[in-house]
């Protein structure tokens, strides 16, 4: 029987920082936290540190392009946030070389998850994530180069998602996982103590809202609808 060979996608991987705990790591890990409660200020500066170190490395990754922000349902996630200047930060780059612009697009959700998901081990959220579905327009990104753009990755569960997803539907895109920070380590509970490091309660989360620009996300919208109610007297 003749061997059928099959074809398999380039795949990137770039992560602009990497740590291992976090008063050793590299980026500023109160600011990471007012990224992932809405501050578009601080997505501005990361997006521009990541769109650059791609750039610089990969530039031939972008002639035809989508870039993809981790998936998400109705209400954005701080990836989108970070999604969005990544992508205008290449844009002004390929407008100074008078080359296309890249794409955007979204990974659709079924599900979202409680508050105790980035307090899970890589196995529980294997699990869970299994019983969820994600969705993208197979056909708007036929025969481009695929950019899946996140804020951290902690166990890499969520890059497995989108691999099966493209596997099982026989998609060979060329693609890259970028990300702004990687987690290498064992402790599960990181995730949670990272992205609370500043933004800890209800108040945080209203002082960190009168930055301008700032945009409601999943984690602080569900910080806001979690925090108890007061009754008030007279």
């Amino acid at each position: 029987m003749i061997p059928r060979f099959i074809e398999l996608p380039s795949v990137v991987r770039l992560a602009a920082h990497t740590f291992s705990a976090l008063d050793t790591a590299t980026f500023d890990i109160k600011e990471y936290s007012r990224l992932k409660f809405g501050s578009n200020r601080v997505a501005a500066r990361f997006g521009y540190e990541m769109a650059d170190a791609f750039f610089d490395q990969h530039r031939d990754m972008l002639d035809r392009s989508v870039v993809i922000p981790a998936p998400s349902t109705t209400v954005p996630v701080a990836s989108t946030l970070l999604s969005h200047h990544f992508m205008n930060r290449i844009n002004t780059r390929l407008a100074r070389e008078n080359a296309m612009p890249v794409e955007w697009s979204l990974v659709h959700r079924k599900m979202t998850y409680n508050n105790n998901y980035a307090d899970l081990a890589k196995e529980e959220r294997r699990k869970l994530l299994a019983a969820d579905d994600i969705f993208f327009n197979r056909d708007f990104v036929e025969g481009k180069t695929l950019l899946f753009v996140d804020d951290c990755t902690i166990t890499g569960t969520h890059e497995d998602k989108i691999s099966s997803y493209l596997a099982h539907f026989g998609m060979t895109n060329p693609h890259a996982f970028i990300c702004f920070a990687k987690y290498q380590g064992d402790d599960h509970s990181i995730e949670m103590r990272l992205n609370n490091a500043e933004i800890k309660t209800a108040n945080d989360l209203i002082d960190l809202a009168w930055e301008p620009q700032h945009s409601v996300t999943t984690r602080s919208l569900r910080l806001l609808l979690e925090h108890p109610r007061r009754i008030l007297n007279g």
